[in-house]
């Protein structure tokens, strides 16, 4: 079994990273035991340590996020606002703290894919625009960030006024993305609409990216998951509300999933 690591950066080192994008500065979050203690949350744990395994009822419960979902329904001023405004960064930028990419086409239709997926089972509406600062979440690619330690391949940087979904790119010489790299991608997307890492404990063998949650640190036999699960569109729904047309309907969620997949 891989495991995959997701660490924020220290605050102190990124401040940075915002005024090479739009200007200004900010502070970033962990929502890791590791970075905000939050071992006492009422789970249950093993001889292992880890989060015991529970009934599949609770699973949607642990991918809760304390504070994301929090952080950004303040960006929206939810529920005023219903409808969540992103970016794809489309500039090269080679600077000391960080080296970002252009994204491929490949690249923007699958986030524009899992953005859309979203959308049509819970409440919160997404609109794409190319302005950074007119957006809630912007997703950037880049080759390094100097905060990050050997591994780390992709972080939720909060800001005053959005997330920077960052993923780092593990084939910046090609136009194809790796199925690790969709994983990145939905994990920190994950995070930044209010999922946090089951029980808090991303390296729990008892759940892989495929069959569990895409917010789980392992693979299943060496495949990364590429989509949210069903346990991740559940606890979507908790936080954001079940579309309001009707859409969504529990028992549809594997055949939504099974037509993203045959889409992209």
């Amino acid at each position: 079994m891989i495991s995959k690591k997701n660490i924020l950066a220290k605050p102190g080192i990124a401040d940075a990273i915002k005024s090479r994008l739009i200007g200004g500065t900010f502070s970033t979050r962990c929502d890791c035991p590791l970075c905000n203690a939050q071992e006492g949350r009422g789970d249950t744990y093993d001889s292992s340590g880890y989060p015991s395994r529970g009934s599949s009822g609770e699973m949607p419960e642990i991918l809760v996020s304390e504070t994301f979902g929090d952080i950004t329904k303040d960006y929206l001023d939810w529920p005023v606002n219903s409808t969540l405004t992103y970016a794809i960064f489309d500039r090269e930028i080679d600077k000391p703290l960080v080296t970002s990419n252009v994204h491929s086409s490949e690249e923007e239709s699958f986030i524009v894919d899992v953005v859309t997926g979203v959308d049509a089972v819970v409440e919160l509406d997404f609109e794409r625009s190319s302005s950074v600062s007119d957006s809630q979440i912007v997703f950037v690619s880049v080759d390094d960030y100097r905060p990050w330690f050997p591994g780390i391949v992709g972080q939720v940087v909060e800001t005053k006024n959005r997330w920077f979904v960052l993923w780092k790119d593990s084939t910046p010489n090609s136009d194809s993305l790796t199925d690790f790299d969709k994983n990145t991608i939905v994990h920190e997307f994950g995070h930044s609409i209010g999922l946090s890492h089951p029980g808090e404990k991303p390296n729990n063998p008892d759940y892989n990216t495929v069959e569990d949650t895409i917010m789980s640190y392992n693979d299943l036999d060496g495949e990364w998951g590429t989509s949210f699960t069903s346990n991740d569109i559940d606890a979507l729904v908790s936080i954001w509300g079940p579309e309001s047309s009707g859409r969504y309907v529990t028992e549809d969620v594997q055949s939504i999933q099974a037509n993203l997949e045959f889409a992209l």
